[in-house]
């Protein structure tokens, strides 16, 4: 009896939302900008492990 793989979460493959540069782009902007860019980092890379666990229990 086939069995259908698992379905990915959308929200694992969904965009990351970009942040928006500030204009205008003071010192203190930079310093913002790198933790919002930081976060959304983080959150690609836990998507990706996600996916990584999903894949490795279809195998």
């Amino acid at each position: 009896m086939p069995v259908s793989p698992p379905k990915l979460n959308p929200e694992l493959t969904a965009d990351t939302p970009v942040p928006k540069v500030p204009m205008p782009f003071r010192y203190v902007d930079s310093l913002e900008l790198n933790a919002m860019l930081f976060v959304a980092l983080g959150q690609c890379n836990l998507d990706k492990a996600a996916i990584r666990e999903i894949e490795d229990k279809r195998q």
